[in-house]
C-alpha cells in the first residue's frame, strides 16, 4: 500500500529510543500512528489486522483456560501455550500487515513497538511490542493469572507469562504462584483491572 506521507527513515539506533503507545487497550492507537506519518487507509488496514488478531487470541484463551484449585479467595487460572504453528501463522500474518501498511520508512519502528517479541521460533524479549505483550507472544507463552477482588468491587488480574521451557516439570498447581521470582523465572508480569482494562480481560473467568 502507498503511504499518504513521504516515507520517514528512522535510524536503527533511534528506534530503540522512540516510545510509541501503539495500543489503546486492545486496539491499535490510531492517533499515535498518525503522529508518525501513517495515512488513514494504512491505519485502517492495520487496525483491522490488530482487531482480528486480538479476537482470535481471546477465543483461543477462552477455549484453553483452566482453573487451578485453590484454598485462597479469588481465582487462579492457567492458559497453556498455543500450538506453535498457530502462533507462528498469527505472527507472520500481522507482521506482513505491518510491512505493507507502515511502509519501508516506518516498518521497523512499528514492528518494534507493536509486534516484536516472543514467538516459538524467536524466544527473546528484545522487543517491546505492545501487541506481543498483550497476547503473551501471540500465545507462545504459558500464562498464569491470579484474580483477586479490588476495594471498589472490581477485580484485579495479575498476569504472569512464563516461557514453556522454564516450567521444566514444575507442578502446575496453587504453589506455582509463590515460585515466580523465587525459584521460577518469568518473562513478564502485568496487572489489569476489570473495569479500566475490560478489553484485555473480559474474556476470562472471574470468581
Amino acid at each position: 500500500m502507498e503511504n499518504a506521507a513521504a516515507p520517514l527513515v528512522v535510524p536503527p539506533d533511534v528506534i530503540h529510543r522512540i516510545e510509541l503507545q501503539l495500543m489503546d487497550g486492545a486496539e491499535l492507537n490510531r492517533q499515535e500512528c498518525r503522529l508518525i506519518g501513517m495515512g488513514d487507509p494504512q491505519i485502517k488496514s492495520l487496525a483491522t489486522a490488530v482487531r482480528d488478531c486480538v479476537g482470535r487470541w481471546q477465543e483461543r484463551e477462552k477455549a484453553a483456560v483452566k482453573v487451578i484449585p485453590s484454598t485462597q479467595p479469588g481465582l487462579l487460572l492457567h492458559i497453556p501455550a498455543a500450538d506453535p504453528k498457530v502462533v507462528e501463522g498469527e505472527y507472520d500474518a500481522v507482521r506482513e500487515r505491518v510491512r505493507e501498511d507502515a511502509g519501508p520508512g516506518l516498518e521497523r519502528l512499528v514492528h518494534k513497538r507493536l509486534t516484536d517479541g516472543y514467538t516459538p521460533q524467536s524466544q527473546s524479549n528484545i522487543g517491546t511490542g505492545m501487541l506481543n505483550v498483550l497476547t503473551g507472544g501471540f500465545g507462545s507463552l504459558e500464562r498464569f493469572i491470579k484474580v483477586t477482588p479490588a476495594h471498589d468491587g472490581s477485580w484485579v488480574y495479575e498476569v504472569t507469562d512464563v516461557l514453556p521451557r522454564d516450567l521444566n516439570g514444575v507442578a502446575v498447581d496453587e504453589s506455582i504462584f509463590a515460585k515466580f521470582g523465587e525459584s521460577l523465572s518469568f518473562d513478564c508480569r502485568r496487572t489489569y483491572l476489570s473495569g479500566r482494562d475490560a478489553a484485555a480481560v473480559s474474556h476470562l473467568p472471574r470468581p
